[in-house]
């Protein structure tokens, strides 16, 4: 019997047999099957269906790499979970639902995803997909920062700044600024200086405060620059 198989069948099955990508895919979309040698996927680990996703992901292929997402995500794997919450934030490969990527970044969040934790408390304060809540914002930023999430820390200081979701705590401010400062975040390096000129949390010092606003300053932060008395012809 002669068997006649194309280029493309022949790249199918390979792709079905010896790579290990499902049937699904190879129906789907088989011109990722010619692309088989970059996208591989081991049926029996989450990982690599993550993985593979996100190498659809880099290549816009962004239709697959949501199902590869889909498919990790529910077996339970963080990364996916937060990959694919990242998704439907930003709109890549399906319309944007907020409701759904606070679903999906609650879930790697509790696992201790700390980018999954750091989006969800910005879901919180926004009112993204979930009601406005500081008090969770905080909660969450808080548990981001502690794993040393830098944009965390510094809007953890915010809420301690502000009062927002917590007792505001000039202290615990400036002790947050502190840390996401000396990780050289501007942001962070601006308000750990306006601590210290306004003695806000920490004792009043004038130097350290145009120490800290001299850091900041370098990396192109607007206000510190003022402060300084810097780059007013390019406000």
């Amino acid at each position: 019997m002669k068997w006649n198989f194309s280029y493309k069948q022949v790249l199918s099955l390979l792709a079905v047999f010896l790579l290990g990508v499902p049937t699904w895919a190879v129906s789907r979309c088989p011109q990722t099957m010619q692309q088989a040698d970059r996208v591989v996927v081991d049926n029996d680990s989450l990982k690599a269906w993550n993985d593979a996703g996100f190498k659809l992901l880099m290549s816009r292929d962004f239709a697959l790499a949501l199902e590869y997402f889909t498919k990790a995500a529910e077996g339970g794997y963080a990364v996916a979970q937060y990959n694919l919450g990242v998704c439907y934030y930003k709109d890549e490969g399906v319309e944007r639902d907020y409701t759904k990527a606070a679903e999906w970044f609650t879930k790697a969040a509790e696992q201790g995803h700390l980018q999954a934790q750091y989006l969800l408390a910005d879901c919180y304060v926004l009112g993204r997909g979930v009601q406005q809540d500081y008090a969770k914002a905080a909660e969450w930023y808080a548990m981001a920062a502690k794993q040393g999430e830098v944009k965390a820390q510094y809007k953890l200081g915010i809420c301690y700044a502000n009062g927002q979701g917590v007792a505001k705590n000039y202290a615990q401010a400036a002790e947050w600024f502190g840390k996401a400062a000396e990780q050289n975040y501007d942001n962070a390096q601006y308000a750990l200086g306006v601590c210290y000129e306004n003695g806000q949390g920490v004792t009043k010092d004038l130097e350290k405060a145009m120490e800290w606003y001299r850091k900041a300053a370098e990396k192109g932060h607007r206000e510190a620059q003022r402060r300084l008395g810097l780059g007013s012809e390019s406000k």
